[in-house]
Protein backbone atom coordinates (compact mmCIF):
# COMPACT_ATOMS: atom_id res chain seq x y z
CA UNK A 1 0.00 0.00 0.00
CA UNK A 2 1.44 3.44 -1.56
CA UNK A 3 1.79 6.36 0.96
CA UNK A 4 0.21 10.11 -0.43
CA UNK A 5 3.32 12.66 -0.65
CA UNK A 6 3.53 16.11 -0.88
CA UNK A 7 6.59 17.64 -2.67
CA UNK A 8 7.17 22.00 -2.02
CA UNK A 9 10.28 22.57 -4.04
CA UNK A 10 10.63 25.60 -6.26
CA UNK A 11 13.51 23.59 -8.27
CA UNK A 12 11.75 21.99 -11.51
CA UNK A 13 15.13 19.49 -11.55
CA UNK A 14 15.24 18.50 -8.02
CA UNK A 15 11.19 18.25 -7.93
CA UNK A 16 11.19 15.66 -10.33
CA UNK A 17 14.11 13.72 -8.82
CA UNK A 18 12.28 13.46 -5.58
CA UNK A 19 9.29 11.95 -7.46
CA UNK A 20 11.00 9.46 -9.65
CA UNK A 21 13.65 8.35 -6.45
CA UNK A 22 10.06 7.79 -4.36
CA UNK A 23 8.16 6.44 -7.19
CA UNK A 24 11.28 4.03 -7.37
CA UNK A 25 10.49 2.68 -3.83
CA UNK A 26 7.47 2.11 -4.43
CA UNK A 27 5.33 2.81 -7.51
CA UNK A 28 2.00 2.96 -5.98
CA UNK A 29 3.17 5.99 -3.56
CA UNK A 30 0.65 8.89 -5.34
CA UNK A 31 2.54 12.27 -5.33
CA UNK A 32 1.68 15.94 -5.51
CA UNK A 33 4.27 18.73 -5.43
CA UNK A 34 3.90 22.24 -6.22
CA UNK A 35 6.46 24.98 -5.63
CA UNK A 36 4.17 27.46 -3.53
CA UNK A 37 3.53 27.05 -0.30
CA UNK A 38 0.01 28.81 -0.40
CA UNK A 39 -0.98 25.77 -3.15
CA UNK A 40 0.60 22.90 -1.03
CA UNK A 41 -1.36 24.65 1.88
CA UNK A 42 -4.83 23.92 0.10
CA UNK A 43 -3.73 20.78 -0.85
CA UNK A 44 -3.11 19.95 2.95
CA UNK A 45 -6.32 21.17 3.91
CA UNK A 46 -8.35 19.11 1.34
CA UNK A 47 -6.24 15.82 1.01
CA UNK A 48 -5.07 13.31 2.95
CA UNK A 49 -1.40 13.41 2.84
CA UNK A 50 1.08 11.20 4.88
CA UNK A 51 4.36 12.74 4.46
CA UNK A 52 6.16 16.13 3.51
CA UNK A 53 9.27 16.89 1.77
CA UNK A 54 10.00 20.58 1.87
CA UNK A 55 12.43 23.75 0.66
CA UNK A 56 12.99 26.09 2.17
CA UNK A 57 13.15 29.21 -0.15
CA UNK A 58 10.38 28.74 -2.18
CA UNK A 59 8.55 31.13 -5.23
CA UNK A 60 6.23 32.28 -3.21
CA UNK A 61 5.49 35.28 -0.72
CA UNK A 62 5.98 32.26 2.23
CA UNK A 63 9.40 30.45 2.76
CA UNK A 64 9.32 26.54 3.62
CA UNK A 65 9.54 27.27 7.37
CA UNK A 66 5.60 28.84 7.03
CA UNK A 67 4.63 26.47 5.52
CA UNK A 68 6.02 23.81 8.52
CA UNK A 69 4.44 25.73 10.63
CA UNK A 70 0.68 26.11 8.87
CA UNK A 71 1.16 21.72 8.34
CA UNK A 72 2.00 21.22 12.12
CA UNK A 73 -1.10 23.33 12.79
CA UNK A 74 -3.45 21.02 10.45
CA UNK A 75 -1.67 17.90 11.08
CA UNK A 76 0.44 17.53 14.26
CA UNK A 77 2.18 14.26 13.54
CA UNK A 78 2.33 14.65 10.03
CA UNK A 79 6.43 13.38 9.10
CA UNK A 80 8.55 16.26 7.52
CA UNK A 81 11.63 16.25 5.57
CA UNK A 82 13.22 19.16 5.21
CA UNK A 83 14.92 19.74 1.52
CA UNK A 84 17.27 22.92 1.25
CA UNK A 85 20.41 24.29 0.67
CA UNK A 86 19.40 27.67 2.43
CA UNK A 87 18.16 26.66 5.64
CA UNK A 88 20.55 28.29 8.96
CA UNK A 89 22.00 25.86 11.15
CA UNK A 90 20.06 27.14 14.37
CA UNK A 91 17.31 26.93 12.22
CA UNK A 92 17.54 23.56 12.03
CA UNK A 93 18.30 22.76 15.45
CA UNK A 94 15.46 24.87 16.86
CA UNK A 95 13.07 22.93 14.48
CA UNK A 96 14.43 19.47 15.75
CA UNK A 97 13.79 20.54 19.36
CA UNK A 98 10.52 21.83 18.67
CA UNK A 99 9.43 18.44 16.74
CA UNK A 100 8.35 20.29 13.74
CA UNK A 101 10.49 18.27 11.25
CA UNK A 102 11.55 14.50 11.38
CA UNK A 103 14.77 14.33 8.94
CA UNK A 104 16.93 17.40 7.26
CA UNK A 105 18.59 16.74 3.27
CA UNK A 106 21.33 19.29 2.43
CA UNK A 107 21.51 19.56 -1.09
CA UNK A 108 22.63 18.52 -3.48
CA UNK A 109 21.72 15.03 -1.45
CA UNK A 110 22.67 11.03 -2.06
CA UNK A 111 20.60 8.40 -3.28
CA UNK A 112 20.74 7.05 -0.24
CA UNK A 113 19.70 9.89 1.90
CA UNK A 114 16.44 10.40 0.29
CA UNK A 115 15.59 6.72 0.94
CA UNK A 116 16.75 6.58 4.35
CA UNK A 117 13.78 9.63 5.04
CA UNK A 118 11.30 7.98 3.50
CA UNK A 119 11.77 4.82 5.30
CA UNK A 120 11.54 6.45 8.87
CA UNK A 121 8.87 8.64 7.72
CA UNK A 122 6.80 5.34 6.64
CA UNK A 123 8.46 3.61 10.21
CA UNK A 124 6.93 7.04 12.07
CA UNK A 125 3.14 6.63 9.89
CA UNK A 126 2.77 2.93 11.76
CA UNK A 127 2.58 4.56 15.37
CA UNK A 128 0.44 7.40 14.40
CA UNK A 129 -3.24 6.39 15.07
CA UNK A 130 -5.43 6.62 11.88
CA UNK A 131 -9.41 6.84 11.02
CA UNK A 132 -11.28 3.63 10.58
CA UNK A 133 -15.07 3.12 9.75
CA UNK A 134 -16.52 -0.67 11.51
CA UNK A 135 -17.67 -3.02 8.87
CA UNK A 136 -19.53 -5.82 9.57
CA UNK A 137 -17.33 -8.77 7.32
CA UNK A 138 -18.58 -12.41 7.43
CA UNK A 139 -21.14 -11.29 10.33
CA UNK A 140 -17.68 -9.96 12.35
CA UNK A 141 -17.64 -6.66 12.72
CA UNK A 142 -14.06 -5.13 11.93
CA UNK A 143 -12.67 -2.03 12.32
CA UNK A 144 -10.95 -1.20 8.59
CA UNK A 145 -8.46 1.84 8.09
CA UNK A 146 -9.71 4.29 6.04
CA UNK A 147 -6.19 3.86 3.89
CA UNK A 148 -7.64 0.86 3.16
CA UNK A 149 -10.98 2.14 1.09
CA UNK A 150 -10.44 2.40 -2.50
CA UNK A 151 -14.12 3.73 -3.39
CA UNK A 152 -17.39 4.32 -1.81
CA UNK A 153 -20.30 4.00 -4.07
CA UNK A 154 -24.45 4.22 -3.60
CA UNK A 155 -26.07 1.19 -3.56
CA UNK A 156 -27.98 0.45 -6.50
CA UNK A 157 -31.17 -0.86 -5.35
CA UNK A 158 -31.10 -0.30 -1.57
CA UNK A 159 -31.83 3.01 -0.03
CA UNK A 160 -29.81 4.43 2.73
CA UNK A 161 -27.31 1.67 1.89
CA UNK A 162 -23.32 2.05 0.31
CA UNK A 163 -21.47 -0.44 -0.77
CA UNK A 164 -17.50 0.19 0.24
CA UNK A 165 -14.91 -1.26 -2.04
CA UNK A 166 -11.92 -2.36 0.08
CA UNK A 167 -8.86 -3.95 1.18
CA UNK A 168 -8.79 -7.15 3.64
CA UNK A 169 -5.82 -7.24 5.44
CA UNK A 170 -7.11 -10.85 6.51
CA UNK A 171 -7.71 -12.61 2.75
CA UNK A 172 -4.84 -10.23 1.32
CA UNK A 173 -7.98 -9.17 -1.43
CA UNK A 174 -10.00 -6.80 -2.41
CA UNK A 175 -13.68 -7.14 -0.53
CA UNK A 176 -17.03 -4.92 -1.27
CA UNK A 177 -19.03 -4.84 1.80
CA UNK A 178 -22.55 -3.32 2.46
CA UNK A 179 -22.69 -0.58 4.81
CA UNK A 180 -26.19 1.44 5.99
CA UNK A 181 -25.60 4.86 6.11
CA UNK A 182 -28.02 7.84 7.87
CA UNK A 183 -28.04 9.81 4.71
CA UNK A 184 -27.36 10.53 1.04
CA UNK A 185 -23.97 10.07 -0.44
CA UNK A 186 -23.38 13.82 0.03
CA UNK A 187 -23.78 13.56 3.80
CA UNK A 188 -20.41 10.54 3.52
CA UNK A 189 -18.93 12.69 1.26
CA UNK A 190 -18.70 15.88 3.57
CA UNK A 191 -17.98 13.48 6.39
CA UNK A 192 -14.35 12.11 4.56
CA UNK A 193 -13.98 15.66 3.32
CA UNK A 194 -13.74 16.62 6.89
CA UNK A 195 -11.55 13.45 7.66
CA UNK A 196 -9.50 14.19 4.01
CA UNK A 197 -9.52 10.68 3.44
CA UNK A 198 -11.74 10.48 0.57
CA UNK A 199 -13.12 12.65 -2.39
CA UNK A 200 -16.23 13.24 -4.63
CA UNK A 201 -15.70 12.38 -8.56
CA UNK A 202 -19.34 11.65 -9.05
CA UNK A 203 -23.08 12.22 -7.82
CA UNK A 204 -22.72 8.42 -6.58
CA UNK A 205 -18.86 7.48 -5.82
CA UNK A 206 -16.59 9.01 -3.15
CA UNK A 207 -12.61 7.90 -4.18
CA UNK A 208 -9.73 7.81 -2.04
CA UNK A 209 -7.21 9.90 -4.10
CA UNK A 210 -3.95 7.49 -2.81
CA UNK A 211 -5.37 4.77 -5.02
CA UNK A 212 -5.81 6.65 -8.30
CA UNK A 213 -3.73 5.49 -11.05
CA UNK A 214 -4.86 7.56 -14.01
CA UNK A 215 -7.80 9.20 -15.61
CA UNK A 216 -8.63 7.76 -19.47
CA UNK A 217 -10.61 10.95 -20.85
CA UNK A 218 -12.61 8.91 -23.46
CA UNK A 219 -14.72 6.96 -21.34
CA UNK A 220 -14.49 9.64 -18.65
CA UNK A 221 -13.09 7.18 -15.67
CA UNK A 222 -10.81 6.66 -13.58
CA UNK A 223 -8.33 3.81 -13.49
CA UNK A 224 -7.31 2.38 -10.02
CA UNK A 225 -4.54 0.73 -8.69
CA UNK A 226 -7.03 -2.35 -8.38
CA UNK A 227 -7.68 -2.36 -12.15
CA UNK A 228 -11.22 -0.93 -11.51
CA UNK A 229 -12.75 1.93 -13.24
CA UNK A 230 -15.29 4.49 -11.75
CA UNK A 231 -17.10 6.90 -13.45
CA UNK A 232 -16.26 10.59 -12.81
CA UNK A 233 -18.76 13.46 -13.27
CA UNK A 234 -17.92 16.75 -14.74
CA UNK A 235 -18.87 18.79 -12.26
CA UNK A 236 -16.06 17.06 -9.81
CA UNK A 237 -13.78 16.79 -11.93
CA UNK A 238 -11.53 20.05 -10.77
CA UNK A 239 -11.16 18.09 -7.36
CA UNK A 240 -9.31 15.11 -8.18
CA UNK A 241 -7.83 16.54 -11.11
CA UNK A 242 -4.32 17.29 -9.20
CA UNK A 243 -4.14 13.46 -8.51
CA UNK A 244 -4.36 12.22 -12.55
Amino acid sequence: MGQSILILEDHDEIQNNLKNLILSIDASNKILATDQAEIAEEWLKAYNIDILYVDIQLAGKKTGWDFIKEAQAIHPKIPIIVVSSTAEQVEIINAFNGNLILFYIDKPYPVETVLASYEQAVSMLKYLSEDAISLTIDDIERQVKAKNIYVIKRHPKKQKKALISHYDIITGGMVETERSVRGAITEMAELFKQKKTLIRCHQSYLVNPRHILGYDPASEELLLTDDSRIPVGSKYYDEIKPFI
